[in-house]
């Protein structure tokens, strides 16, 4: 160590993995004047300032993201991680057996998952081709029934004011007209005619 370094601190940033800064202070040279050497670190940019909380309050500590584990066999669908794997034991490694397996027996323990995916694929395809048939039929079965309803109408023996007509979750015009019509007596009091 050099006998003329007087003070060394070191500047680390939370936020930038480069973010370390080491400033070595030299004593005083022969001249009377103090040098200021950076040894070789990126550039630190500023902590994040936490703001002063009132006294007697716990100080906030700046929220920060969680990082998401990029390497992580949790974030990986187990289709492509398969596929993943296959593809570069056949490019790097294909005669190697690893654990305790070959490439085929690897791919024969593993199809299950290819197979599962296909069948959901097929199944997601008739799932969406029943629901337009459904929605197809439905307009057809709607049409006959608003034929039905105005056969109802415009039937002599039934009508706007059947029982059928109201059965079929319908207001007859009886029902509407004695709810709206009201005769004042005169005396604050209103009755049905």
């Amino acid at each position: 160590m050099n006998p003329k370094i007087d003070s060394v601190s070191v500047k680390v940033v939370e936020d930038d993995p480069n973010g370390i800064t080491i400033n070595v202070r030299n004593k005083p040279d022969h001249n009377g004047c103090n040098s200021e050497n950076i040894a070789n670190a990126p550039v630190a940019s500023t902590p994040p300032q936490v703001s002063e909380s009132p006294p007697g309050e716990p100080q906030r500590q700046p929220t920060r993201k969680p990082r998401r584990k990029r390497d992580s066999i949790q974030y990986r669908d187990a289709g492509k991680w398969r596929d993943l794997v296959v593809q570069e034991w056949e490019a790097v490694a294909p005669g190697e057996t690893l654990a305790g397996m070959t490439l085929g027996e690897f791919k024969a323990t593993t199809e299950r998952v290819v197979a599962e995916r296909e069948t959901l694929k097929r199944l997601r395809g008739d799932v969406t081709g029943a629901i337009a048939r459904r929605n197809a039929a439905d307009q057809d079965a709607k049409k006959t029934i608003n034929r039905v309803i105005y056969g109802v109408k415009a039937s002599p023996r039934f009508g706007l004011d059947s029982d059928l007509y109201r059965q079929l979750g319908y207001v007859t015009d009886l029902e509407r007209q004695s709810a709206t019509k009201r005769v004042d007596t005169g005396n604050g009091e209103s009755t049905d005619p």
